[in-house]
């Protein structure tokens, strides 16, 4: 099985929904939907070039795939902005979310720190009227070997699937 390197893990439990909920065990699956997006959101978050394009799972976690709402299946086989692709040769039970587009990229994010002093003349306390805020600057510059291996694992996020027989 293939392990693919990522900085950011969460746990996701197919069994995880209240039992004496109204709710269904496919409704509760949606909740997975979340999960991605959070990833996603985390990838952007660190990269500044946008969030995760991609999912991969196996074939045995694509099946909970299908249950999704926003997952087109008969279309053009993706889940709402995402790439899907089938990988059986990745680890059982997880999915990962990873920005595809940017994985080759050898220009990493820089931030500069920088202290900023805004003055408002339209409030009453000198207190509120100048406040020091810390504002960054970003730039992108080409990385050495260890700062681009650092960034692309910064890329990918892991969903493990906790709980989860294919069979129910």
């Amino acid at each position: 099985m293939l392990k693919i390197s990522h900085k950011f893990k969460v746990d996701w439990d197919f069994e995880g929904y209240p039992s004496k909920s109204p709710y269904t065990q496919k409704d509760w699956n949606q909740t997975l939907h979340t999960k991605i997006n959070l990833c996603s959101a985390h990838i952007h978050k660190v990269s500044m070039r946008g969030g995760g394009d991609t999912i991969r799972l196996n074939n045995r976690i694509f099946n909970l795939l299908e249950t999704l709402e926003y997952y087109n299946l008969k279309g053009d086989g993706k889940l709402k902005g995402f790439e899907v692709v089938i990988d059986d040769l990745i680890l059982e039970d997880v999915i990962y979310v990873y920005n595809a587009k940017n994985y080759r990229e050898r220009f990493v994010p820089k931030i500069k720190q920088t202290k900023t002093s805004i003055t408002n003349t339209n409030l009453n306390s000198p207190l509120e009227r100048n406040i020091e805020t810390a504002m960054g600057e970003i730039t992108f510059e080409l990385g050495n070997d260890k700062e681009i291996k650092k960034y692309r694992k910064s890329l990918v996020s892991k969903i493990t699937i906790l709980n989860y027989d294919s069979k129910t």
